[in-house]
């Protein structure tokens, strides 16, 4: 499914996190230096369970949902957060209180807005990607999580570039990482990171659960205005 969703296909909740855009990107900037950073995803795990090596980002993290024993973060264990992260729970979802005490608008807005499976906030340092991969994120036989990005401190100097490639090298669809601007694509698919600005470039990271069920008639409403387009 190598394709590109819009903020009303996935989560039309977010909209009042990008309302406030200047005020959450003000709390941000104000915080970031005190925030806990760490590797997510790749061999460190869905949730960071594992220290490795820097492999291209890193993430404060927010919350997410208690996968419990069908999934690999372990609700209330050591594993799940690790030796530096403190975590407390509350109605199925785990906190990262060396986070969230510094974002309290933003962690707000998106726990509001009903995001739920995994939320932070992502880095890309100046001149640093990430080469073209899939991510192995755990679903459930009847889901498909859908990440979204939006762009929170991204300094784009003339002549740079900053984007999210889906699909292919020979087929590559682009979306420009920009601030107070979303992505949503299916990170199961094969995708790249290119940021070639001279600071580093934050984003929301906001991965959604939504049902197979749902997700076939979101495609199935995006093919019907499609045609009537092109009439």
């Amino acid at each position: 499914m190598i394709k590109f969703w819009t903020i009303d296909d996935i989560n039309p909740g977010l909209h009042k996190v990008l309302d406030r855009f200047d005020l959450i990107q003000e709390e941000f900037l104000e915080n970031k230096d005190k925030l806990s950073w760490k590797s997510w995803g790749y061999d460190a795990g869905y949730f960071g369970q594992k220290n490795i090596a820097y492999q291209g980002w890193e993430v404060a993290g927010l919350f997410g949902e208690d996968y419990g024993s069908e999934g690999e973060w372990k609700y209330g264990s050591e594993e799940m957060v690790g030796s530096t992260i403190a975590m407390t729970s509350t109605k199925g979802l785990c906190f990262c209180k060396e986070n969230v005490v510094h974002l309290p608008i933003l962690t707000k807005l998106l726990y509001d807005a009903g995001v739920k499976r995994r939320v932070g906030i992502s880095v890309t340092y100046s001149g640093r990607g990430i080469d073209w991969h899939v991510d192995d994120d755990p679903e459930r036989e009847d889901e498909m999580v859908i990440r979204g990005l939006i762009g929170l401190d991204v300094r784009v100097d003339e002549g740079e570039e900053c984007f999210l490639g889906l699909g292919t090298p020979k087929k590559e669809q682009r979306r420009d990482i920009r601030n107070g601007q979303s992505i949503f694509f299916y990170s199961r698919m094969p995708h790249r990171v290119v940021n070639e600005l001279k600071y580093p470039r934050y984003c929301i990271i906001c991965d959604h659960v939504i049902s197979k069920e749902k997700m076939n008639r979101i495609n199935t409403q995006d093919k019907r205005k499609s045609k009537r387009d092109r009439r």
